[in-house]
């Protein structure tokens, strides 16, 4: 009930997740990532989504950007200024810089283990059409509630993300809470994912908001799961999460809830982007909410009624 406040319920989920499995013929492993191939939608809303993370494998090969290349960039983009950060040591002791993609790409193949570089610039995509373009819907992306937001407030819904060997991201939730999709074009990402439900072990930061035209929550942890100390391998035993490498042309949804975190084998080139569909958008109005953006007080009395209508009630 948003009226009051709403709480994804993952047992629930799982328990749902637990009865589909039981109309598909497919050997799933319920306590790993699945990889898989000409999934059906119905079958990727049953199982997958809003539940379990999923690697789809036949979606970004269909892509113009699948053949992007550093030679192709170097050659094409070379001038074009993109957001990149430096790190030494540790994740949280970096600095970022606005730089021409040439000069970010000439240390490309410089990364180390305790420094390294990741270009994760949210507008280089919306700057160049042309390339964005290039970036195609799928039958699992295609309904996508965000459209549906007025322009001036809807999420950038191509991430660029380009990082040396070692680079990593936080560990965290996505904004807004909602699904993440992730595609490799070049390189190795590894990833731990975090089931839904154990934010007591990851010091969560508290009261921190996103800055976006709609604001929400923003749930980032200060541990960084591949830190090689005594300290993360024990939390890793205690926690429940699933470990996952995801190879050129796979694509990998994160369902809400899941705090995560990726890292780069090698040199990698990825996109990432958002969902809100019928399966989360009840999570993604309680994130907006909770911000204040909009008061509670705001919303109709017969808003429960338009739950059964999603589109209507976004």
């Amino acid at each position: 009930d948003l009226l009051t406040s709403y709480t994804f319920d993952f047992e629930k989920a799982l328990e749902e997740r637990l009865e589909n499995v039981k109309k598909y013929s497919y050997p799933f492993d319920l306590n790993q990532v699945d990889k898989r191939n000409n999934l059906p939608l119905q079958e990727f809303l049953d199982i997958y989504d809003g539940k379990w993370p999923v690697i789809i494998n036949d979606i970004v090969h269909n892509w113009q950007a699948f053949n992007w290349t550093k030679d192709f960039f170097v050659q094409q983009y070379r001038n074009a200024n993109i957001i990149m950060s430096s790190s030494v040591s540790n994740i949280f002791n970096k600095s970022s810089f606005v730089v021409p993609m040439g000069s970010f790409l000439e240390q490309i193949d410089v990364g180390k283990e305790n420094s390294w570089l990741y270009l994760q610039d949210e507008l280089f995509l919306l700057q160049y059409p042309e390339l964005r373009k290039q970036i195609e819907d799928s039958v699992y992306t295609n309904e996508n509630y965000f459209n549906l937001f007025p322009e001036e407030v809807r999420p950038w819904d191509c991430y660029f993300l380009w990082g040396t060997a070692h680079s990593r991201s936080s560990l965290h939730i996505d904004p807004y809470n909602w699904t993440g999709t992730n595609a490799v074009l070049t390189g190795h990402k590894r990833w731990k994912l975090i089931l839904p439900g154990q934010d007591k072990y990851l010091s969560v930061y508290p009261d921190k908001i996103c800055g976006f035209p709609l604001d929400c929550r923003k749930y980032n942890s200060p541990i960084d799961l591949f830190a090689d100390d005594k300290e993360t391998e024990l939390l890793l035993n205690e926690i429940q999460h699933l470990e996952v490498d995801q190879l050129p042309g796979e694509m990998l949804f994160i369902p809400t809830g899941w705090f995560h975190q990726a890292f780069n084998v090698e040199p990698t080139l990825a996109i990432s982007g958002q969902l809100m569909n019928e399966n989360n958008f009840m999570s993604v109005l309680e994130e907006i909410l909770k911000a204040g953006s909009l008061q509670r007080s705001d919303i109709a009395e017969d808003l429960d009624g338009l739950t059964d209508d999603p589109k209507a009630l976004v």
